[in-house]
């Protein structure tokens, strides 16, 4: 029978006295799930704020009946409140917390700590043997107040780079991931930032992916005494840090950049002779243009620049030019004029496209074409794309 403690603040306390917490109570899997994450911090005392917020709504009807379940099976008495004609549920306290995580698989409080402290002793192990970028990565590891899991996974990348550096192995980025991890994209995007933030990874090694400037038509570049005629061939993807190499460049008299790949691939299958077509992406990259102004110099011909008809693309447009302009090379937009603006099914403006229209009339430097292209946005409050018809 659960005991029912009352006291004049209209607050309770339910137990059951003399029964001792021994195997879980039926419970359903949504249950068992719930009552794991209920579980999982080391917290005696559990707000019923906090229980309903780590159920959220998809399990909000799951509270009260799981904590009647824990109350009856004594793993936990339940604080109470009366209002508005009925008890609410304001705290559930566990009886026997680290009984409770083992039952559920989890770790207790002392196995979490000496899990932490193991993986404390290995970082400190790798600060004191490893140069001073090792140092550094491990003592911020072991400060960062991560979870032992966070923390476990960038030991194992510490470790995996130290024996790669010993080994004294080169290789691309996935190689060193397959070293490190079961399959070569294991290692996450957040991870590989946090490495490149404290390891100067070419110095261990360890290269990216080549980045590729794609291009297309008829020319002929000259890389020394090598020569790559582009006649004949679709397009070519080319390592950007190639670019630096180049020497010369033949049978060019305008060039033409594509922001949309679609569009891009779709002109270089019909590219007028004497145009050489190149891909750009978006915002590009430092890589990107340091290659791209590596071309222009060898061929220093006027430029045609197409993106979609969006504030977006009239920025990416901008910057483009002003690879342009940075050596004198004449520019101007291509197919990118209002009345495109009203083929097929443009888009509404957003308030992000609005900012950027507010940002561009605010410029002095824009070109005529492109004036008139930001006003029609403004008038007709939409946008488009240029695979629409390029």
């Amino acid at each position: 029978m659960t005991v029912e403690e009352h006291s004049r603040s209209r607050k309770r306390r339910q137990r059951r006295p003399g029964v001792e917490p021994v195997g879980l109570p039926r419970q359903t899997p949504p249950e068992r799930e719930l009552l794991t994450d209920w579980a999982k911090a080391h917290a005696q005392r559990r707000s019923s704020a906090t229980l309903r917020q780590l159920a959220g709504a998809a399990r909000l009807d799951l509270v009260e009946p799981l904590a009647e379940k824990l109350l009856l099976a004594g793993w936990a008495t339940l604080d109470e409140e009366h209002r508005a004609g009925r008890w609410w549920l304001q705290f559930l306290n566990w009886r026997d917390l680290p009984t409770l995580q083992q039952a559920l698989g989890l770790r207790n409080r002392q196995e979490r700590d000496d899990v932490r402290a193991s993986l404390d002793d290995a970082l400190a192990g790798l600060a004191r043997q490893g140069p001073e970028e090792m140092r550094l990565a491990a003592e911020a590891t072991v400060k960062g107040r991560l979870t032992p899991q966070r923390q476990a996974a960038r030991l194992e990348l510490l470790q995996a780079l130290a024996s790669w550096r010993a080994s004294e192995r080169r290789g691309l980025q996935r190689d060193f991931a397959l070293h490190a991890r079961p399959h070569t994209k294991a290692i996450s995007d957040m991870e590989w930032t946090w490495l490149r933030g404290h390891f100067d990874l070419e110095a261990w090694g360890i290269e990216p992916l080549a980045h590729t400037l794609w291009i297309a038509g008829s020319a002929c570049l000259h890389f020394g005494a090598a020569a790559l005629h582009l006649a004949g061939l679709p397009f070519v993807g080319l390592p950007q840090k190639h670019f630096g190499q180049l020497s010369a460049v033949d049978g060019v008299q305008r060039h033409w950049l594509i922001e949309n790949r679609t569009s891009f691939e779709r002109q270089a299958a019909q590219c007028p002779p004497s145009v050489l077509l190149a891909w750009l992406p978006g915002r590009p990259s430092t890589g990107w243009c340091e290659a791209w102004l590596h071309l222009l110099r060898r061929a220093p011909m006027p430029v045609l620049v197409s993106a979609d008809t969006d504030p977006a693309g009239v920025e990416i447009a901008l910057a483009a030019g002003s690879l342009c302009d940075s050596l004198g090379v004449a520019w101007q937009a291509h197919a990118m004029e209002p009345h495109r603006l009203t083929s097929g099914r443009p888009l509404p403006l957003n308030d992000y496209d609005r900012q950027a229209i507010a940002r561009l009339q605010a410029r002095d430097d824009l070109p005529p074409a492109l004036v008139s292209l930001v006003e029609a946005m403004a008038a007709g409050g939409v946008k488009h794309e240029q695979e629409a018809w390029l």
